[in-house]
């Protein structure tokens, strides 16, 4: 997979947030929304792409050391979807920041910070993909 640099995603067009807001708790285990949320809210610009999935797909499925291990290679030989296609970008407001080294931070939609990005010269800027086909047929 081609690491993502010098990047910043931009919400959904269609998405129905009006301002950015927390992924919600769920009883049984956490969402993919809430454990990308947490993790790069905790520890913004700490993982490139690869390195967050992995860390997203480990916490998923509760697994240890040793079982990360075991699952490591297989893991990185397979293609994965980018931050286009997080729930945090097409449903929950935020905009995914890739820096120069590829490491991945997010911003409120409302944010300051997430206009400079939006219009930052040099920067790649993308639009997340959209939630549903039927909104990407009706702008066709």
């Amino acid at each position: 997979m081609m690491q993502v640099v010098d990047t910043f995603i931009l919400v959904a067009d269609d998405t129905k947030a009006l301002q950015s807001r927390r992924p919600p708790d769920r009883p049984d285990a956490p969402t993919l929304a809430k454990l990308q949320y947490d993790l790069l809210t905790a520890e913004p610009y700490r993982y490139n792409l690869m390195d967050f999935l992995f860390e997203i797909h480990c916490r998923k499925q509760r697994l240890g050391d040793d079982e990360r291990q075991e699952i490591r290679d297989e893991f990185y030989a397979r293609g994965h979807a980018c931050m286009r296609a997080s729930p945090l970008t097409k449903t929950y407001g935020f905009g995914a920041h890739y820096d120069q080294q590829g490491r991945i931070a997010i911003y409120p939609m409302e944010s300051d910070h997430y206009r400079k990005l939006a219009s930052q010269p040099g920067l790649k800027v993308e639009k997340a993909m959209r939630n549903s086909r039927q909104s990407a047929l009706a702008t066709a």
